[in-house]
């Protein structure tokens, strides 16, 4: 959902570079603390740190796949080797999808996972 209208354009000028940090990991935080009254830089901030969550989540899943697969027939590894390469390249979409709209001065949610309420 596009919410660019809801910002100031000047907040948004001022405040692209900083908010592409978002997307990269846990450095969501500093659009966080280094921009912490800018708008438009907070909703960048928060939607890094949903997609840096579930970096988390699939990192553990992918470990996970790695410790229990080796004990399991040679299909299931060609599995997990495909589920690993759709993770990676779904993360990778994310993240450049977040610093493409960020720069071009869009506050957009990521897809699928963009609506979902972050913990405070």
């Amino acid at each position: 959902m596009d919410r660019t209208n809801e910002f100031n354009k000047r907040d948004i000028e001022e405040n692209k570079g900083i908010s592409c940090f978002a997307y990269f990991g846990f450095m969501f935080i500093m659009p966080l603390w280094a921009a912490s009254d800018s708008p438009y830089a907070q909703f960048h901030a928060k939607q890094g740190k949903i997609l840096a969550i579930n970096e988390l989540l699939m990192c553990v899943l992918i470990f996970l796949a790695h410790i229990l697969v080796p004990l399991m027939p040679s299909l299931f590894r060609m599995l997990r080797t495909l589920l690993c390469l759709m993770l990676f390249l779904s993360m990778l979409f994310y993240v450049i999808y977040g610093v493409t709209n960020t720069m071009r001065g869009k506050a957009k949610e990521l897809p699928l996972i963009g609506t979902i309420k972050s913990i405070r």
